[in-house]
């Protein structure tokens, strides 16, 4: 009994230092992934990535692994800049873990406490943000580029806390920020029906959607005598229109007997649910024929009404609060289709148009457009200074810790000088990245225990 006791004591321990060995073997990833000089940070997408790095294929790396994960994300979203100070601190106490004696659940939760405890350790150094503290955080974040900080400095200010902030890739010649109301839809409308003012604007709107293309006027005779009797202007919407019926329908529109517009949706990937998002918007349901449905019996009654519609160039918006409810279900619906698109798609570009329904459905948004030419070079910083930026506004920030060198030991304050100066070249090599990141552990392992190596700014 006793040999099968300290077997088992055993295989906890070697079982244990596999998993802190595969952890220290990834450290330098991590720190690169979480750390760098503009960004002292969790985003998005170095989340994403340390969850890759640290996928447990076992229960003793799942106690470690998932639980450092969690924590860190925990801490973020209460103080910005929290969980890489976690995660070296845990990085340095995981070989410690090894050295102890205990079933598995004891191990867990023994961890669990230590986790606990260094979290506390940590929040005392978190602060609520300042506007000079918010400004300081998006220009370290925009490596002090002007044209991303003040564009996010705009959208931030337009937008505030709860507002939506989305990017988009035009023609544009420099970094635009607007604001702007309403559900947006592309479309092809034809010229002739668009006033010298360049915008149609009615209000109390009457949409119709057919998933088709209008073939003959004949075919929808029953609502255009609605429309001449009661003169309530109609959006029709369709795939396409014969002349007979465009000619007609301009014809009536130039001498005042019809205010009906047609509109023709794009040919585009981005056009194939347009239509569904449209009813959504307009409470209004698609007419198709092969749902067996006819044109030639529907009238004006039977059609959704928007409280006002406008048509500028090629963007159709829709003001409608009657269907607000029905949005924001069918924004979570979409919401939770993109995360599965993303998780489980080869094709990122299904992602890309389920986001981009989701921005036509945002009633009220801030749209930074970025340059075409400028998109690599601009395109990952404003996005990760605008999370950043209200990740502090929200939860506030971790203030940075200062190295005091004269308290290190001579062996360490010279491998940290020499990994500084590695980083400062065009090229970081082995050693000093090594160094850097035995920096980082060293550092923590002093702070949390009270060695003095570090001295709050």
């Amino acid at each position: 009994m006793s040999h099968n006791y300290f077997a088992e004591k055993q295989e906890v321990q070697d079982n244990l230092i596999r998993a802190v060995d595969k952890l220290e073997g990834q450290m330098s990833a991590i720190t690169l992934a979480i750390s760098s000089p503009n960004q002292t940070y969790l985003t998005e997408n170095s989340f994403q990535l340390l969850t890759k790095l640290l996928l447990p294929s076992n229960p003793w790396e799942r106690m470690l692994y998932q639980e450092l994960v969690q924590k860190c994300y925990q801490l973020e979203m209460r103080c910005q800049g929290s969980s890489p100070m976690f995660l070296r601190a845990f990085a340095a106490a995981a070989r410690e873990i090894t050295r102890k004696q205990g079933s598995y659940r004891e191990l867990v939760e023994d961890n669990q406490k230590s986790n606990q405890r260094y979290s506390q350790e940590i929040l005392p150094h978190c602060y609520p943000s300042s506007p000079s503290s918010i400004k300081e955080e998006i220009q370290r974040a925009c490596q002090n580029l002007s044209i991303p900080a003040t564009a996010v400095e705009e959208a931030i200010r337009l937008a505030g806390v709860e507002g939506n902030i989305v990017l988009a890739e035009e023609e544009v010649p420099s970094v635009l920020v607007e604001l702007q109301f309403g559900y947006n839809f592309s479309m092809n409308p034809f010229k002739g029906f668009i006033p010298t003012n360049g915008t149609w604007t009615r209000a109390e709107t009457k949409i119709m959607l057919v998933d088709g293309m209008l073939e003959s006027v004949s075919e929808i005779d029953k609502l255009l005598n609605g429309c001449y009797s009661s003169k309530i202007p109609v959006i029709l919407i369709a795939q396409g229109f014969s002349e007979e019926v465009v000619a007609t329908l301009h014809a009536n529109y130039s001498r005042g007997s019809l205010d009906v517009f047609p509109l023709r949706t794009q040919q585009n990937l981005e056009a194939i649910n347009i239509m569904n998002d449209i009813a959504v918007v307009s409470g209004t349901d698609v007419i198709s024929t092969l749902k067996g449905e006819r044109l030639g019996t529907v009238g004006l009654d039977s059609l959704g009404s928007v409280e006002k519609a406008s048509i500028t160039g090629n963007v159709l918006t829709i003001h409608n609060s009657r269907t607000r409810g029905n949005v924001l279900s069918h924004l979570g619906y979409l919401e939770k289709r993109r995360v599965e698109q993303a998780e489980t798609s080869q094709v990122s570009d299904l992602a890309d148009l389920t986001s981009k329904r989701i921005q036509n459905l945002l009633a009220h948004l801030v749209k930074v457009t970025i340059p075409k030419g400028d998109v690599n070079r601009f395109r990952g910083i404003i996005d990760n200074a605008i999370r950043a930026c209200r990740t502090s506004i929200t939860y506030g920030y971790c203030k940075p810790l200062e190295i005091n060198l004269e308290r290190l030991e001579p062996m360490w304050r010279k491998a940290h000088l020499g990994a500084i100066k590695n980083l400062e070249g065009e090229k970081v090599s082995s050693v000093g990245l090594w160094l850097s990141v035995r920096m980082g552990v060293e550092l923590a392992t002093a702070y949390f225990t009270a060695a003095g190596a570090l001295v709050r700014n």
